[in-house]
C-alpha cells in the first residue's frame, strides 16, 4: 500500500504538462492549475511548506482513451476509506503522504500507512516508505 502510493505520486507528477504554454504546472511547485479536465493541485503553501497529510486516488475519466487518473485527496477520512478499499484485510489502516523540501530542486515525499494489529488491536503498526521527487 506504501509502494502503491509512491508509485502513484510519481506517476501523477510524470503525468502533467510541464510546459503547457510556458507556464509550469509542477503540482510540487505550489501552482493550482486546470489542465484539461484534471485540477492540478498545488501541495506547496503560501509559506513555502508542503502539504501534508494527503494520499492518492485514481478517478474514472469519461472518455474512453484516459479512463483513470491520478488526483490528490486532502481529507483524511476519504484517504481512511480509501486505504479500506485497497487493504481490506489491514484492521484499520490509514494513509498519510507528506513533503518537505530536500534540495532546491527536490522533495522528500514520506509515505507512512498505519493499522491496528490483527491480534491486539490497541498496538498501532506501521510501513513507512520515502521518495525524493524531481521538480
Amino acid at each position: 500500500l506504501a509502494q502503491y502510493q509512491a508509485d502513484a505520486l510519481k506517476t501523477y507528477r510524470d503525468s502533467l504538462d510541464w510546459d503547457n504554454g510556458g507556464q509550469n504546472v509542477s503540482f510540487l511547485n505550489g501552482n493550482t492549475t486546470t489542465l484539461g479536465n484534471t485540477n492540478i493541485t498545488a501541495v506547496k503553501n503560501a509559506d513555502g511548506t508542503y502539504l501534508s497529510n494527503f494520499c492518492m486516488d485514481n478517478v474514472v475519466r469519461s472518455t474512453a482513451q484516459a479512463p483513470l487518473y491520478w488526483k490528490i485527496v486532502t481529507n483524511q477520512n476519504e484517504c481512511n476509506n480509501l486505504a479500506k478499499s485497497l487493504a481490506s484485510n489491514l484492521n484499520s489502516p490509514s494513509i498519510k503522504i507528506s513533503l518537505s523540501s530536500s534540495a532546491p530542486d527536490r522533495v522528500l515525499a514520506k509515505i507512512v500507512v498505519s493499522y491496528n494489529a490483527a491480534n491486539n488491536s490497541s498496538v498501532v503498526e506501521q510501513v513507512t516508505n520515502s521518495i525524493i521527487l524531481i521538480k
